[in-house]
């Protein structure tokens, strides 16, 4: 069986403009990460929330 090669490129063969932008985040990927968090936290607060609170109703 064959091994496929890969080929990495090394961070000399690339250019000065190909490395920054591989550093850069792009926009659009920020903020819908920061979206995400942002919807993602406060339901799990409320979810949390409400599982207290049923647990506590039971418990009593």
């Amino acid at each position: 069986m064959k091994k496929a090669k890969i080929q990495a490129s090394a961070p000399a063969d690339l250019g000065k403009d190909e490395r920054r932008r591989r550093k850069l985040v792009r926009r659009s990927h920020f903020t819908s990460i920061i979206a995400a968090w942002l919807i993602t936290v406060p339901a799990a607060a409320m979810l949390s929330g409400v599982i207290f609170t049923v647990i506590t109703a039971v418990a009593d």
